[in-house]
C-alpha cells in the first residue's frame, strides 16, 4: 500500500489540512506542537481504528464532528481508493478512478476489506498490528529490542509469523512421512506384478486358444440371432391378424346393439305416432269449445282493466275534490290576511304623508320609522302570502280544469263503498294535520320575536302619546298620529292573537287522536 494523501477537517488541531506524499520515504518536519504526530493519528484511526483518544477529544475546540480522508494506492489491483472516515457520519469507500462509492459502511466491513488490501491474514487485529509494527510512537522504536527474551519473543513472533513457520514445518514432516508410506507401497505392488509376470508365456497361449472359442461362439450367435429375427416378424404378422379379427368381432357386436337400440326406438315412434294422432283428432273435436273460452277471457281481461281504470279515474276525482275544498279555505284565509295588510298600509301611509309636515315632531318621526322597519318582516310575510295566493289561484284554476274534464268522463255512478270513502277522508286530513304541524313550528318561532317586537313597539307608542299629549291642544291635527299607533298596536295584537290561534289548533292533540280512533273505527 502507498498513501498518496491526507486531508483533515477539524480533526484535533488541524481545521482544514490538506498533504500530499510522493513515492518512496517522505520526512515530516515541524516545530513541537505543530500536528506532525497527528497526522499520524489521523491514518492510524482511518485506516486501523486505533486511537489513544476519546471521540471528543478528536474534534476540534468549537465543531461538532471531525472527518479525515486517506488516499492510496493498492497492492492488490493497482487501483487508486479513498478511505473516508467522520466521527458523525462513520465510513465512505470511495473508488477514485471511477468515481463512485464502494457501499462499504459498516466498521466490520472496512476492516475485512482492509485486511485484503494490506496482504495480512483475515484475522489480524489491524489496531495492534498498527500499533505494535506500523505506527510505533517517536523515541521507542528501540524499547522492544531492549526487553526479556520471553517479552521479546511475545511481540516479535506475531510480527515474524514464527508460529505459522512451525506449524508450516509440521505439515512438512507430515508430508515426508507420507511420501515414504507411499514410496514403501509401490514396492510391493511392483514386486506383485513381477511375480504375476513370470507366468507371461502361458497367458498368452491361453489367450490365444480363448480368441479361437469366442470367435466360433461369435458366428453361432449371429445365426441365432438371423433366425430369432425371422421367426419376430412371423409372429407380428400373426398378432396383427389376431387384432383384425378382433377389431371385427367388436364391431359386429356394436352393430347388432345398436340394431335393436334402432327396433326398439322404432316402436317407441309408432306408439307415440298413435298416441299423437289421437290427441290431434281430440283437438278438432274440442277446438270451438277452447275458441269460445279464449274469447270469454279476453273480455273478462278487458273488463277487467276498465273496472281498474273507473276506480282509478273515481279516487282522482275524490282526491282533487278535497285539494280543491283545502284551496279554496287556504284562498279565503289568505284574502282576509290580504285585506288586513292593505288597511295596514294605507293607514301607514296617511301617517307618513303627514310626517314630513311636523317639523317639530322630528324626534317622534325617527322612533315611528324605526317602528316601522321592525314591521318590514310582516310586509314581507305579507309579499310571500300574496305570491302564495297567485299561486294557489292558478292551481285552482288548474284543479276546477280538471275537475270538470273528470267529470265529463265519469258518467258511471262511483262504485265505492261509503266506509272507503271515510277511510280517504280521514286519512287525509290526518295527512293534513301532520302537514300543518310543521307550519304550526314555524308560526312558533315567528310569535315569540314578534311578541317581543310588539312589546318594544308598545312601549315606544307609549312613549310618543306622552310626548304628544302636551302637543294635542295646540295642535288638534296630530291626534290622527295618535289614532295610527293606536290602531298599529292594534292591528299587531290581532296579528299575534291569530297566529297562536292558528298554532293551537293545528298542534291540539285531542283533534289528531279524535281522527285517529274514527279512522280505526271505519
Amino acid at each position: 500500500m502507498e498513501i498518496c494523501s491526507v486531508t483533515l477537517k477539524n480533526f484535533k488541531t488541524h481545521a482544514d489540512s490538506h498533504f500530499e506524499f510522493c513515492p518512496g520515504t517522505n520526512a515530516i518536519c515541524g516545530e513541537n506542537g505543530a500536528g506532525k504526530t497527528t497526522i499520524l493519528e489521523a491514518i492510524a484511526w482511518t485506516l486501523f481504528d486505533h486511537s489513544d483518544y476519546t471521540r471528543g477529544e478528536l474534534i476540534r475546540t468549537g465543531a461538532k464532528s471531525a472527518q479525515v480522508a486517506v488516499s492510496f494506492i493498492s497492492h492488490l489491483d493497482e487501483r487508486q481508493y479513498e478511505v473516508r472516515r467522520c466521527t458523525s457520519r462513520g465510513y465512505t469507500l470511495y473508488d477514485l478512478q471511477l468515481n463512485s462509492d464502494l457501499g462499504i459502511h459498516l466498521l466490520e466491513d472496512v476492516q475485512q476489506w482492509m485486511r485484503a488490501h494490506l496482504g495480512v491474514p483475515p484475522q489480524t487485529d489491524l489496531a495492534r498490528l498498527f500499533a505494535e509494527t506500523i505506527g510505533i510512537p517517536q523515541g521507542t522504536f528501540t524499547t522492544d529490542f531492549l526487553r526479556r527474551p520471553n517479552d521479546r519473543k511475545k511481540i516479535f513472533d506475531p510480527i515474524l509469523k514464527v508460529e505459522e513457520y512451525k506449524q508450516t514445518y509440521t505439515q512438512m514432516r507430515d508430508l515426508e512421512t507420507y511420501a515414504r508410506a507411499q514410496v514403501s507401497t509401490l514396492s510391493q505392488q511392483l514386486a506383485h506384478y513381477e511375480q504375476q509376470l513370470a507366468d507371461w508365456a502361458d497367458l498368452q497361449e491361453q489367450h490365444t486358444t480363448l480368441k479361437t472359442v469366442i470367435a466360433t461362439d461369435a458366428a453361432q450367435i449371429a445365426d441365432l440371432d438371423s433366425k430369432i429375427t425371422q421367426h419376430q416378424q412371423a409372429v407380428e404378422k400373426l398378432t396383427g391378424i389376431a387384432q383384425q379379427v378382433q377389431t371385427l368381432e367388436s364391431q359386429s357386436a356394436q352393430l347388432t346393439l345398436h340394431l335393436a337400440n334402432k327396433s326398439e326406438a322404432l316402436q317407441q315412434l309408432e306408439v307415440a305416432w298413435q298416441g299423437a294422432k289421437a290427441a290431434v283428432e281430440l283437438c278438432r273435436a274440442k277446438r270451438p269449445a277452447f275458441q269460445a273460452y279464449e274469447e270469454a277471457q279476453a273480455a273478462l281481461k278487458t273488463l277487467s282493466e276498465q273496472r281498474r281504470q273507473q276506480q282509478a279515474i273515481a279516487k282522482q276525482r275524490e282526491d282533487l275534490r278535497q285539494t280543491l275544498s283545502s284551496r279554496e279555505a287556504q284562498v279565503s284565509q289568505l284574502q282576509g290576511q290580504m285585506a288586513t295588510f292593505t288597511e295596514l298600509e294605507q293607514a301607514v301611509a296617511q301617517w307618513q304623508a303627514l310626517v314630513p309636515d311636523q317639523d317639530r315632531l322630528e324626534q317622534q318621526r325617527q322612533e315611528t320609522s324605526h317602528a316601522l322597519q321592525q314591521l318590514a318582516p310582516l310586509r314581507m310575510q305579507h309579499q310571500t302570502l300574496q305570491s302564495q295566493l297567485a299561486q294557489r289561484q292558478a292551481q285552482h284554476t288548474r284543479l276546477q280544469t280538471h275537475v270538470a274534464e273528470l267529470e265529463q268522463w265519469a258518467a258511471q255512478p262511483d262504485p265505492i263503498p261509503q266506509l272507503e270513502q271515510t277511510q280517504h277522508h280521514l286519512q287525509t286530513k290526518l295527512s293534513q294535520i301532520e302537514a300543518g304541524r310543521s307550519l304550526a313550528v314555524t308560526l312558533q318561532s315567528l310569535t315569540g320575536p314578534a311578541r317581543k317586537t310588539g312589546d318594544r313597539y308598545q312601549q315606544q307608542v307609549k312613549t310618543a302619546q306622552m310626548q304628544l299629549e302636551p302637543l294635542l291642544t295646540p295642535h288638534p291635527d296630530l291626534r290622527f298620529v295618535q289614532q295610527v299607533l293606536e290602531s298599529g298596536v292594534a292591528l299587531h295584537g290581532e296579528l299575534l292573537q291569530s297566529f297562536e290561534a292558528v298554532t293551537t289548533e293545528l298542534t291540539d292533540p285531542a283533534a289528531a287522536a279524535s281522527l285517529q280512533s274514527q279512522l280505526q273505527d271505519a
